[in-house]
């Protein structure tokens, strides 16, 4: 449970500025690039962060792209999606 409690934090705090995060996890692992064995520790760098996040962040903007075009077609006012950043990865403004 502490794992995913952490996990949820994680993902919450994901920034462009944070290069590795750790999450509590005691394996009978020996000490790698993923793994701290005297910390009991899993290590994300961000980029493996960011390639778990991104597949989420497209199917999102796809279903948001999607809705905008069913919208548009129904209204004659123009939507416009304005750019986010989310943490490295970026929205584009987009207009319907």
């Amino acid at each position: 449970m502490r794992l995913m409690n952490e996990f949820e934090s994680l993902k919450r705090r994901f920034d462009i500025d944070t290069d590795t995060e750790v999450l509590p996890l005691a394996m009978n692992l020996e000490t790698s690039d993923y793994y701290d064995t005297n910390d009991g520790e899993v290590i994300l760098q961000s980029e493996d962060l960011e390639e778990l996040f991104h597949p989420i962040i497209e199917n999102v903007t796809g279903l948001i792209s999607k809705q905008a075009v069913r919208t548009k077609a129904e209204n004659k006012f123009p939507i416009s999606i304005s750019q986010a950043s989310l943490g490295r990865l970026k929205v584009a403004k987009v207009t319907f």
